[in-house]
């Protein structure tokens, strides 16, 4: 980073930009919470005063509008959101645009004109089309398009616009392999998953997800306001835990990940939050190691990193024998897409996405070139593994 002044002033450019941000939405919503309040207390004002309802009755009706309302923000466009909604969007996004224009600008030192796209399943419709793809950063290319006018990159609506998750890496004619095969982009591109009863497109279940987050959220803001007034939350209480109860239904149903941060609101938001450090602990003997030994904890890191693992199934070997063996994980030569983690892949949140990484490379070069028994070309198999987990990491972890 220090050896490149244009990639440095890309990312102090970026980080002042977000905070630009987040300083209007906090004189913004100031306004707008103090509209709220008067509206709601006006009302109750006149409530009381025309004999409508009693007191406590209209303070609690107004309480109720106001967490319901709560601190928003109007964008230009006319789109509301709520004040949290609107920060974590605005945090994001604007980490993940600083870290894709530092990756556009080294494609640009390094002399690259191509690049490749990422791609995951559940994709909002209008990106579909170009993920997965190769694009020219020049447009002069002969055979493939031009990459801002495909992928809109730097707008909005575009790749790494709101709440996008999608990146892009240099790719060298010749050189490269293509991340994705046509085959995994059609399987990307058409998953789908089953809810009560009918089968929907995965980025229509993400949409039901985020609707019911929405709702916990607003029940939790309403509970937390009756609360802190003195007044019964029962009623809102009951709501939260229905809400909750659609939520277990709906990531029963469809398989997919709970994100609990999304349905923080109210008083949780003032509790501090280490994600490196879970309440959760492993027991016994594996005690130390930082990352639970779950699956559903590995799917939510692997989630997090949108790392793509289709086609590969894991297992955990709780094994005692395995801890401090500098043994991490295997994949299966004998079953060709699964693999096995074991305990000393769990040790921070680090080996555990270095090791999904390398045992993915395993299994890639299984299925591409057969599993081998020579000594040399297996020895050039877990090389070539090492350089596409140090590559995919660091690749990664500068698109958080």
């Amino acid at each position: 980073m220090n050896q490149s002044p244009s990639m440095l002033q890309i990312l102090n450019e970026t980080l002042t930009k977000t905070n630009k941000i987040l300083n209007n939405l906090t004189l913004t919503s100031a306004v707008q919470s103090q509209r709220t309040f008067i509206d709601a207390v006006d009302l109750a004002y006149m409530q009381v005063s025309s004999g409508a309802m009693s007191y406590q009755q209209a303070i609690k009706n107004a309480i109720q509008k106001i967490a319901h309302n709560g601190a928003y923000v109007r964008f230009p466009s006319g789109h509301i959101d709520k004040l949290d909604v609107a920060v974590r969007r605005s945090v994001l996004t604007g980490v993940n645009q600083s870290g894709l224009m530092l990756q556009y600008q080294r494609a640009l030192d390094m002399g690259s004109d191509l690049v490749e796209t990422t791609a995951h399943a559940g994709a909002r419709p209008d990106h579909i089309d170009w993920q997965g793809q190769i694009f020219s950063l020049s447009g002069k290319h002969k055979s493939y398009p031009d990459f801002v006018d495909s992928t809109r990159f730097g707008y909005g609506d575009g790749l790494g616009g709101w709440n996008c998750r999608h990146g892009f890496y240099p790719f060298f004619e010749g050189i490269s392999e293509r991340a994705y095969s046509d085959k995994q982009l059609r399987e990307l591109n058409e998953a789908s998953v089953f809810y009560n009863g009918h089968e929907i497109p995965m980025y229509e279940a993400t949409q039901i997800q985020r609707s019911i987050e929405r709702n916990i959220r607003d029940c939790k803001r309403e509970q937390s306001a009756l609360e802190s007034a003195g007044l019964d939350p029962s009623g809102a209480k009951a709501k939260v835990k229905e809400w909750q109860a659609k939520q277990r239904s709906f990531i029963e149903q469809t398989g997919l990940q709970r994100d609990y941060f999304r349905e923080r609101a109210g008083r949780q938001n003032n509790e501090n939050i280490n994600p490196l450090y879970r309440r959760a602990k492993n027991a016994d003997a594996f005690g130390h190691n930082q990352i639970l030994m779950q699956k559903k904890e590995v799917n939510r890191w692997i989630d997090k990193y949108g790392i793509n693992m289709t086609g590969i199934r894991f297992t955990i070997k709780r094994d005692t024998g395995m801890i401090n063996s500098n043994y991490y994980g295997w994949a299966d030569d004998k079953n060709i897409g699964h693999i096995v983690l074991y305990p000393d892949a769990f040790k921070n949140e680090e080996q555990l996405i270095r090791t999904l990484l390398h045992e993915k490379a395993h299994v890639m070069q299984f299925k591409k070139y057969g599993v081998v028994t020579d000594l040399e070309i297996s020895s050039k198999y877990e090389e070539i593994a090492d350089r596409f987990e140090d590559f995919w990491y660091y690749f990664i972890t500068r698109r958080l």
